[in-house]
């Protein structure tokens, strides 16, 4: 691990975009963080300390990965732009549960403490920002859990890759690159299925030519997506 200093609106402009024209040059001088770099392998967030705001993903991947009565039940994905806000306390729930955290990919994370928050006290907007990514996420999620419930495996597969792709994609010509790491394992997780029928439809995908491999576990999206359940593939 190792730690830098940077101006954050530098590396996120679109943090810093609702901040009025003449002030955006002192909020840039203003708003500066340390980062943190994380080589991948398990990560405690808490062997850091918790900043006040959290940390914000600059670059790279990490897992949340939660597990229910000793099953791994679920993960959830932080890429660029998203802010990383581990809890402070065990979560309130009534059933045994841990949450272990992964760093997939090499990761910077700004470190938004409390002396970030008051050096950019005079532009709320940069706050409001970072709540905006907050609320984006949450519908984001509630997206990912509906695909779940989608009637055919090959189904969710493809959905759920073009909803990575809104979010994270990188839109090539006719193709959309998805520069995140997903297995197999943790596809099925995300949409609910085994993971022997998810390596099954995944293949099938591909050799349809809707999706294909691109290296570091990262995919490759072709065509549109799917506007209605009758318009795409209906086979497992």
């Amino acid at each position: 691990m190792s730690y830098g200093r940077i101006r954050v609106l530098e590396v996120d402009e679109e943090l810093g975009e609702q901040v009025p024209g003449p002030q955006r040059g002192s909020a840039v001088r203003a708003a500066l963080a340390d980062v943190l770099s994380l080589e991948t392998g398990p990560w405690d967030p808490g062997s850091h300390g918790l900043p006040a705001a959290g940390f914000l993903v600059l670059e790279g991947c990490i897992t949340r990965e939660v597990s229910v009565l000793g099953q791994e039940m679920a993960v959830d994905f932080f890429a660029h732009g998203d802010l990383v806000r581990p809890a402070e306390e065990q979560p309130l729930i009534s059933v045994a549960s841990e949450t272990s955290w992964v760093v997939l990919e090499r990761v910077r994370l700004a470190v938004l403490d409390a002396e970030f928050l008051v050096s950019v006290q005079p532009w709320p907007q940069i706050v409001a920002g970072l709540l905006r990514r907050q609320e984006r996420r949450a519908d984001w999620l509630a997206h990912v859990l509906a695909v779940s419930h989608l009637p055919r495996v090959q189904l969710r597969v493809l959905v759920l890759f073009w909803l990575f792709a809104d979010r994270w994609g990188r839109r090539r010509g006719n193709e959309v690159a998805v520069p995140i790491p997903l297995t197999h394992v943790n596809i099925a997780r995300l949409i609910g299925a085994r993971r022997p029928t998810v390596t099954s439809a995944i293949h099938q995908l591909i050799e349809a030519g809707r999706i294909a491999p691109a290296g570091n576990g990262h995919w490759l999206l072709n065509g549109q997506p799917p506007e209605a359940i009758r318009t795409a593939s209906t086979s497992d």
